[in-house]
């Protein structure tokens, strides 16, 4: 499967973006395929968070269907061989947290109807963005929720969560080295896609197409890292990479992020029932990390700069901007995925909403907005109430880094981030095995194959 979608992203570089479609259609149709037969169910949600990483998807585009990458589109053969082959629907357990399971699920089909209700109540800005955002959320944010993961699944998929980050995090940092992106960087130039670097110094972007969707990987990454470096004592290179990776990228968010999330992470770990065996190393590697961080001057420089200066005082001036144009819209919103689109009309100049959650305001109004905090909200306390302090350092990650640009509606493939994450904290946790240690065979829930 894995390797059909890499085919996929070369033939598209070669042929174009219009090219592309005539090779993307077979091999998408193959692609799908083999994941609904070939991989087992267990390593689906670890391909989905390879896909995400390994494919340019500025590059690539989104796959056969609008609005679904290939990360997506695994999520989806994941579901149905869960729900087909073996008929199972839920990986969580009866629990009193089972409760705020279903509040989750339910907010999350909320979204999507009342994303489709605006479609029919709001005269149309973008039919074909809304539809595309909407499949992409259902698909890749909704449908994890809604599934659920078995510990098989969950144990698979930060496995392969620690893999990536190191040799992701390895590339950002030869990048900036090198002050070029010597991979992805030739393939966006060759579809007409390129990246320029506007800003006061290089920013390295590995496969995301922009620092700043990278620096949102990484600092999410990072807060899983830590949470289990805290639970289970292993993780200090997962960890220390994923920091690495952020602070190359020079996302004054993604960092903003990391520390919101290690202090979340730190304080629930204090207050837990029980001692965390990596509490005392992962609060020297916080202050280390500032420090660090602190001495390569590259935040510093870039906050420093007019570039750095001017970014600020246009996210902060946005806030009044998305007030007004969800009032002036009876504060239903103008449709899902529209709020670029509409606040560029509305300042008469080409201006993005710099801020997910202000996004949502605009694009799905009051109820949808309200609906997608529910959602993140319950799975942060059914996180907390079982002491899955990764999971809830994950959603910290998330809901800081996101607060910083226009992530949640103009790079779609970002739902499947959001989705592995909720994922997390929905599920029964890994099991008692830390990551890292073998799995006993014995120890594997629900389906495997």
């Amino acid at each position: 499967g894995l390797a059909g979608a890499v085919v996929a992203g070369l033939a598209a570089t070669v042929l174009g973006p219009d090219g592309a479609a005539a090779v993307a259609v077979p091999v998408g149709a193959l692609v799908l395929a083999s994941l609904l037969v070939v991989v087992p169910v267990r390593h689906l949600p670890s391909l989905a968070l390879v896909l995400f990483v390994a494919l340019p998807q500025q590059a690539v585009g989104y796959g056969l269907v609008p609005g679904a990458s290939a990360a997506a589109m695994t999520v989806l053969a994941w579901a149905a061989r869960r729900w087909w082959v073996s008929g199972t629907t839920s990986g969580t357990s009866r629990t009193q947290d089972e409760r705020l399971v279903r509040v989750a699920r339910t907010a999350g089909v909320v979204v999507l109807l009342w994303g489709g209700l605006l479609l029919v109540l709001v005269p149309p800005v973008d039919t074909g963005r809304s539809l595309a955002w909407l499949i992409s959320f259902g698909l890749a944010a909704v449908l994890p929720v809604v599934v659920g993961a078995t510990t098989a699944e969950v144990r698979s998929l930060l496995r392969t969560w620690s893999v990536v980050t190191v040799l992701c995090a390895a590339y950002v940092v030869v990048e900036l080295a090198l002050g070029r992106n010597l991979v992805y960087s030739p393939l966006y130039e060759l579809v007409g896609r390129p990246l320029d670097q506007e800003w006061s110094g290089y920013r390295s972007h590995g496969s995301f197409g922009h620092p700043l969707y990278a620096g949102t990987f990484f600092a999410v990454s990072f807060a899983v890292a830590v949470g289990r470096w805290l639970r289970t004592g292993h993780g200090r290179l997962w960890a220390v990479a994923a920091l690495a990776g952020a602070v190359v990228t020079v996302s004054r968010g993604a960092l903003l992020a990391c520390a919101a999330a290690a202090l979340v992470a730190l304080v629930v770990g204090a207050v837990g029932r029980r001692p965390l065996p990596g509490y005392r190393q992962v609060v020297v590697l916080v202050v280390v990390g500032a420090a660090a961080v602190w001495a390569t001057g590259l935040v510093q420089g870039r906050s420093g700069s007019q570039e750095g200066a001017s970014s600020a005082e246009v996210r902060t001036s946005l806030l009044g901007t998305a007030v007004e144009i969800t009032g002036a819209g009876s504060w239903l919103g103008s449709g899902a995925g529209t709020a670029d689109v509409v606040t560029s009309r509305w300042l008469g100049q080409e201006i993005p909403m710099e801020s997910s959650w202000l996004q949502l305001l605009v694009s799905l109004g009051v109820v949808g907005l309200v609906a997608v905090v529910v959602l993140v909200g319950a799975a942060a306390a059914r996180a907390t109430r079982r002491g899955d302090v990764d999971a809830l350092a994950a959603l910290v990650a998330v809901v800081v880094s996101f607060a910083g640009y226009n992530a949640i509606e103009t790079l779609l493939p970002l739902h499947v981030l959001l989705g592995l994450v909720l994922l997390l904290a929905l599920s029964d946790g890994p099991g008692p095995v830390p990551a890292g240690d073998p799995v006993p065979v014995t120890a594997t829930p629900g389906p495997s194959s």
